[in-house]
């Protein structure tokens, strides 16, 4: 779902077929995966690099969500795709958990 500023929800929907999913390679160069933890209410950017290996940058950002962990310790991160970085304030970033 997208509004108007161009930001992407995923929300913690979970597409039917995972090949109808977007995955980290569909991502345009510019735009950011963000990430905000259903705890602590964090928004932050998601450190992608985990899931960069040639196998998973293919991953769909449903399996990447379900791989997500807040540093404040929460497992449950619901992803959007910005066209531009969150603030700098909110660091360290998410990181792969698995």
């Amino acid at each position: 779902m997208a509004d108007g500023s161009g930001v992407v929800v995923l929300g913690r929907v979970r597409c039917t077929h995972e090949a109808d999913c977007p995955t980290l390679a569909d991502l345009k160069p510019g735009q950011h995966l963000v990430g905000c933890c259903d705890r602590c209410q964090q928004v932050r950017e998601v450190d992608a690099s985990a899931w960069m290996a040639p196998r998973d940058r293919w991953s769909s950002l449903a399996v990447v969500q379900g791989q997500t962990a807040c540093p404040c310790g929460c497992r449950q991160v619901t992803l959007q795709v910005w066209p531009v970085a969150p603030p700098a304030a909110a660091q360290p970033p998410f990181y792969r958990w698995r």
